[in-house]
């Protein structure tokens, strides 16, 4: 029903979550979270990071929520039915420190003191 890619391990490569679901009430399917394994393959990863939401995902975001260098997840949950609504589940990334990351804060000092279309 969605899905989305970012790298949650911060290993240069692209991993991806799936919002599962169907609009039947009775459907049940874990949302997944797949990593990528150095580009050979995807190994599921869902239970063990603990993502692995049993209500109807459909719009899947990654970002830096918490501005802590890592990616989370943010979905949107669900069903298609008015009473199949949930909220909307945010899994915050616990980090890894065995990889890298950069923050950049950028200034303009001309045209643009908040250093827009950089």
């Amino acid at each position: 029903m969605g899905a989305n890619f970012g790298d949650v391990n911060n290993d240069g490569w692209i991993d991806f979550y799936i919002g599962t679901g169907e609009p039947d009430y009775m459907g049940i399917h874990p949302n997944r979270m797949l990593i990528n394994q150095e580009g050979k393959g995807f190994i599921d990863k869902t239970f063990e990071m603990g993502v692995g939401h049993i209500q109807k995902g459909h719009g899947i975001s990654f970002g830096d929520i918490d501005n802590d260098g890592d990616q989370d997840i943010l979905a949107e949950m669900g069903g298609e039915y008015e009473g199949d609504e949930f909220q909307n589940a945010l899994f915050l990334n616990p980090g890894n420190n065995n990889n890298n990351w950069i923050s950049l804060k950028l200034e303009g000092e001309t045209s643009s003191k908040d250093a827009i279309g950089t």
